[in-house]
């Protein structure tokens, strides 16, 4: 399989965004029309030529984005919000895995779940 035009539109939607997008997010994106079935099956090519990688947060949406871009993640359980932060706990834990387990890490992501601000202060209201 080729590298089409739509699929390299989706991957250009990727690479602009500033987070992880839902399949829906990236085609509401696109300027040209193009059904839900055809990005959904960009989407799978993308990933599996490791162009882009995906993230499920304890449902069935998934969120896409390009690889090495976002690895951490603050996911809100109510608005499905996601944000993004820098900081890598993860090289600590990385060196123990490989010493103890012998096992070689190519990549992680690391993300926690629970309430955004806004989610957080409807909720005490």
């Amino acid at each position: 399989m080729q590298f089409t035009k739509k699929r390299q539109m989706i991957y250009e939607v990727l690479k602009k965004a500033d987070k992880p997008l839902r399949t829906e997010q990236i085609k509401k994106r696109l300027n040209e029309k193009m059904n839900l079935s055809t990005v959904y099956r960009a989407l799978d090519f993308l990933e599996e030529k490791n162009y882009i990688e995906s993230a499920s947060f304890g449902k069935t949406v998934r969120f896409f984005f390009c690889k090495n871009r976002f690895k951490h993640f603050l996911y809100c359980e109510r608005c499905s919000d996601i944000q993004i932060f820098d900081v890598c706990a993860a090289k600590a834990l990385e060196e123990v895995v490989l010493k103890e387990h012998r096992f070689q890490i190519n990549s992680h992501i690391f993300y926690f779940t629970g309430l955004c601000e806004k989610c957080k202060g409807d909720k005490e209201k």
